[in-house]
């Protein structure tokens, strides 16, 4: 039995994978919703390709292209340009150096000015001569011939070590500062490895250098999610770094990268933690699921019993009626007409969890109804007849031990349509759950969220198919030899 199990699973990974990029890509289509802009914009990856990325931009070609670009740009799209400079900051001084070297003079002059903020950022004496056309058009060599050795990763991380041993030293704080973005990659790479003491230092590090870099970012989990986005801006690939970036620096690879290290990320319409709010989210509508589906058991199978041991009797055109009108409404259609009727003081999540287990039981009776009918015609229930067998132990004992075995799958594929239902229920009638979010996340393409209740949906539903195998298998023993044969043959 633990051998079928673990063979489910290993066929249920690839086959996971398979659905999230699938899935991925069928989110990814849609087109973002208007009006988003900035940051909002960067953190759906549009950018980027989908699944493969055969030219990676890391932050030398990123500096090169936009400094190239800008000797054409003016008004919003040359701002944007020098916007990502500065974001770059310190981290791409030597980069920029080269990349103005290949320019004309006046835009070496113009450029330069342009990033005085990044200046100051750094503490650099003498900003005055940005003042100067013949100063300003060296003054980026002058600060990288002077800073240059101190942005170097091996000096920020000897720096960082220094400021985490004493950090009432004042000195090596400000020798940080004024490292700006440079310091960045050394901090993360020792995040990695720190002490939940030194974790929070280094984050608070971060987080003051990527302010200063434009960057609204507010804790610890905002700072991962800027870094998922932009962490391409600050680092230079290696050889092997590039081949790998070919998959990682994709739409896919980026959301993947998030949903393994993050917890699925940070939500795009609101900026919450997904798995925090899908968990604090779920038990709700878990809770209406659990109650309709024990609805719709209490009704469907004694139901589909009895009509099947009453057949053609009045019983019977009852619950075939009542079972294609039940199946007929929406559940929120029967919420609406009880609350016309009903006390208004009534929950609103118990009508629809009742309104859903209803019309839930209902396929359910007539699966019941077909499974009982279809073993009646067994032999093995003709002998029990003639040997005198009562009608009661004959359907109970005999007919519904065998019956209860194909409708196991049937109350297995039952729970998901349950919970959609229940979803669509509680979207429609504004309760609380994962009903109304779901909406909202599909109107915003919160393309994390969306991936999040899918994924763990599918793998509560696979989990829920093997764990109906494993009763089939405890109640039929033709199943129980059929796996202990496969597994013999292995």
């Amino acid at each position: 039995m633990l051998t079928f199990v673990f063979r489910r699973v290993l066929v249920a990974v690839p086959a996971a994978l398979v659905l999230a990029l699938l899935l991925f890509l069928a989110l990814a289509s849609a087109p973002p919703p208007p009006g988003l802009e900035g940051e909002a914009l960067a953190r759906r990856f549009l950018g980027l390709p989908l699944v493969l990325n055969f030219d990676p931009e890391d932050r030398p070609k990123l500096v090169a292209s936009t400094v190239e670009r800008l000797h054409g740009e003016e008004g919003e799209p040359r701002a944007r340009d020098v916007e990502l400079l500065l974001r770059i900051g310190a981290a791409g001084l030597e980069n920029l150096v080269e990349a103005l070297e290949r320019e004309p003079q006046a835009q070496r002059v113009r450029l330069s000015r342009e990033l005085a903020p990044l200046a100051f950022r750094m503490e650099v004496e003498d900003v005055r001569d940005l003042d100067v056309p013949q100063k300003a058009d060296r003054f980026w060599h002058r600060v990288l011939d002077d800073r240059g050795p101190d942005l170097r990763g091996a000096m920020v991380r000897r720096l960082l070590r220094r400021h985490l041993a004493d950090r009432r030293e004042a000195l090596y704080a400000r020798q940080l500062r004024m490292a700006d973005t440079a310091a960045l990659v050394p901090i993360f790479e020792a995040l990695d490895a720190a002490s939940p003491e030194s974790r929070a230092e280094l984050e608070t590090l971060a987080i003051a250098a990527v302010r200063r870099a434009g960057a609204k970012v507010s804790d610890g989990a905002s700072l991962r999610v800027f870094w998922s986005v932009h962490r391409a801006e600050f680092v230079e690939y290696d050889a092997l770094e590039r081949v790998v970036a070919r998959v990682t620096e994709t739409r896919f690879g980026r959301w993947a990268g998030l949903a393994v290290t993050q917890r699925f990320g940070l939500s795009w319409r609101d900026g919450r933690p997904v798995l925090d709010d899908l968990l604090a989210r779920a038990p709700i509508s878990l809770r209406r699921t659990l109650l309709a589906l024990a609805i719709a058991l209490a009704l469907g199978l004694p139901l589909g019993a009895l009509a099947a041991a009453r057949r053609r009797a009045p019983l019977d055109v009852v619950t075939l009626l009542g079972a294609a009108l039940a199946q007929a409404l929406p559940a929120f259609a029967l919420v609406v007409a009880a609350r016309a009727l009903l006390p208004a003081s009534l929950d609103g999540g118990l009508l629809l969890a009742v309104s859903v287990g209803v019309v839930s039981g209902a396929p359910l009776a007539r699966a019941t109804r077909a499974a009982f009918l279809d073993v009646a015609k067994q032999p093995f229930v003709t002998t029990a007849r003639a040997l005198g067998v009562r009608p009661f132990a004959l359907h109970v004992r005999h007919i519904g031990r065998v019956a209860i075995v194909p409708l196991v799958a049937q109350i297995a594929v039952l729970v998901p349509m349950v919970f959609s239902a229940g979803l669509v229920g509680e979207a429609m009638l504004g309760l609380s759950g994962l009903g109304r979010a779901t909406i909202d996340a599909v109107l915003a393409r919160d393309l994390p969220w969306l991936m999040a209740l899918t994924l763990l949906l599918g793998a509560a539903v696979a989990a829920l198919l093997v764990l109906a195998d494993l009763i089939v298998a405890a109640l039929d023993p033709r199943v129980r030899r059929s796996l202990a044969i496969a597994h013999f043959d292995d």
